[in-house]
């Protein structure tokens, strides 16, 4: 059994489950937490299940949720199996990052004022010493950061309007797992800086998804029925985020 997390480590109430063969499910780790109103499960890129459930939620209901799902979870975990594992990244020259979709190669030249310059299918970095992984790292994040709240923020706005929404705060993370979170009652809708790397339909839909949170704070079938009523093909956009996850990342 791996080793328990505390809640303060991370917000959450945090069990680890191992089922018994007999009940054909697989091993998962199950994250309970106040925030959540329904159940949902995700693969993570190493093939681990991960089931995140209100606290209330008692352990059959899990299993059931999970029964019905078997299919599916073992499709992508399969997937998973087979993706083919991307280089790890060296944060110099060579490296290739994306940017609303596109594919650009990193470059790190030497200057004495940080910058960086997008053209010609390379993403160039200025720095003092070029040869500085770790302050490539620092400086390339930044960067991302600052742009992904230039761009992210009017189109917040924007659709937030559209749905006829008081334009919530608007927060830039490093979140790894999440593309995206929302929490109503502070009106804050948070974006991690990876979904800068998405096109921009699939930057709009996640957009779209948190702020559906505002209303909704479950994936129920209001939820979802509002989802599409601003974004048509978000089962598209869903497909896109999960078959380009291992791409669209920093580490």
């Amino acid at each position: 059994m791996p080793p328990q997390v505390s809640a303060a480590q991370c917000n959450c109430m945090v069990y680890y489950a191992a089922m018994a063969k007999k009940k054909n499910l697989p091993d998962y780790i199950l994250r309970r937490t106040s925030r959540r109103r329904s159940v949902a499960i995700m693969v993570l890129p190493d093939g681990t299940l991960e089931v995140r459930a209100p606290k209330r939620v008692s352990i059959g209901f899990i299993e059931t949720f999970l029964h019905e799902r078997l299919e599916w979870i073992k499709q992508k975990q399969k997937e998973r199996e087979t993706r083919p594992q991307l280089p790890k990244r060296t944060w110099l020259d060579g490296d290739v990052f994306y940017i609303n979709g596109v594919p650009y190669t990193l470059v790190v030249k030497e200057s004495s004022r940080i910058s960086v310059e997008v053209a010609d299918g390379e993403l160039i970095l200025f720095q003092t010493d070029p040869t500085n992984a770790t302050r490539a790292r620092h400086n390339l994040m930044q960067w991302y950061k600052d742009q992904a709240l230039h761009d992210f923020k009017p189109r917040l706005a924007r659709l937030a309007n559209a749905m006829e929404e008081k334009v919530p705060n608007l927060e830039i993370t490093n979140a790894k797992q999440r593309w995206g979170s929302c929490q109503a009652k502070k009106r804050m809708v948070r974006l991690s800086v990876r979904l800068l790397m998405a096109p921009k339909d699939v930057q709009d839909y996640v957009i779209v998804h948190e702020l559906a949170h505002l209303k909704h704070m479950d994936h129920s079938r209001d939820f979802w029925n509002r989802v599409a009523t601003f974004c048509r093909h978000y089962k598209a956009m869903e497909e896109k985020l999960s078959h380009n996850a291992q791409l669209w990342r920093f580490d």
